[in-house]
């Protein structure tokens, strides 16, 4: 007699997805949107989650075993109320709310992504995540009115945000080609990995943030002699489009630099007010009473400005 297989017990699902629109009736939902909007979920808390673990998310190839093992969803339910779907991970996770397991977390930050997209259009939303969400909000177009997200509570209250056709739009806007340009640049290369899959440093200007570089392994033994050092590097800038931020450098030159030298270039650059007093760390008076005393007691302020005014040419 064949062993019968033990039904693991029934949790909270990991996500629900409302979808409402003409095409869409109480529990049914046509097998061409579903597959779809499944492919498109897990897609987007795969990449997620690939970017929690300092993974590239827009490359070629499969996700990580661990991203497969903690992340996969399973679709164990299409419910009333338009159509709802319920998905619960493949792998049980943790049930304590001190324990942020993979899974939960990328589901989570997902939905956090779709909430703030329809809040502003520049929220900082991983690449490889506003791709998914673009593919399936494809679908708004096409008898569908919106998908909403919805995290069960673990210990507070529901999260739930909804991809919309204004939230789309942002999405789409989003996803403009990159820019790339030539880049010559200062500053200080903090660490590198020399990881055979993908060589990164990174470098911090005099100015701004830290800029994520790569490099081939021709340069590897270059970059590893000016490791904590002051450099000087050229290559190519991937820039975005939306943002304008730098979001790759491709090094193919680099060089070390005097540390008294480093942005010497720059001392007749016509800096703004705001960048001076970012690069010299000068922060406003918010009390006038924190100047009080520093004036010397026994010095006459008036026979001063006057010996000032006295010595003028």
């Amino acid at each position: 007699m064949a062993k019968r297989q033990q039904r693991r017990p029934r949790q909270k699902p990991a996500l629900e997805l409302k979808i409402t629109g003409r095409d869409i009736g109480p529990g049914r939902i046509p097998i061409r949107d579903l597959v779809v909007i499944c492919a498109q979920t897990q897609s987007a808390v795969d990449r997620q989650a690939e970017a929690i673990e300092g993974k590239r998310t827009l490359r070629p190839g499969p996700t990580t075993e661990k991203v497969r093992q903690e992340c996969t969803l399973e679709l164990v339910a299409v419910r009333k109320g338009s159509a709802l779907l319920a998905f619960e991970h493949a792998k049980p996770q943790p049930t304590l709310p001190v324990v942020q397991a993979l899974g939960f977390d990328a589901v989570t930050r997902v939905t956090e992504a779709i909430a703030a997209l329809a809040e502003r259009d520049d929220a900082e939303v991983d690449p490889g995540v506003l791709d998914s969400l673009n593919k399936m909000g494809e679908l708004l177009n096409n008898g569908i009115d919106g998908v909403e997200w919805i995290v069960p509570s673990r210990g507070g209250r529901k999260l739930r945000a909804k991809l919309t056709k204004e939230v789309h739009r942002r999405v789409a806007a989003r996803l403009k080609p990159p820019v790339e340009k030539a880049y010559s640049g200062d500053g200080f290369l903090e660490m590198a990995d020399f990881n055979p899959a993908e060589h990164k440093c990174r470098i911090h200007p005099p100015l701004g943030a830290p800029v994520t570089c790569t490099f081939d392994a021709s340069l590897a033994d270059e970059i590893y002699r000016v490791l904590r050092q002051p450099v000087h590097v050229e290559g190519k800038a991937t820039i975005n489009a939306e943002t304008q931020r730098i979001e790759n450098v491709n090094i193919t030159r680099v060089k070390p630099l005097d540390p008294l030298t480093i942005n010497a270039g720059n001392f007749f650059r016509g800096w703004t007010f705001e960048q001076l007093v970012h690069t010299q760390a000068v922060m406003p008076v918010r009390d006038l009473k924190a100047l009080g005393g520093v004036w010397p007691p026994d010095d006459d302020i008036d026979a001063a400005i006057a010996e000032i005014y006295q010595h003028r040419d």
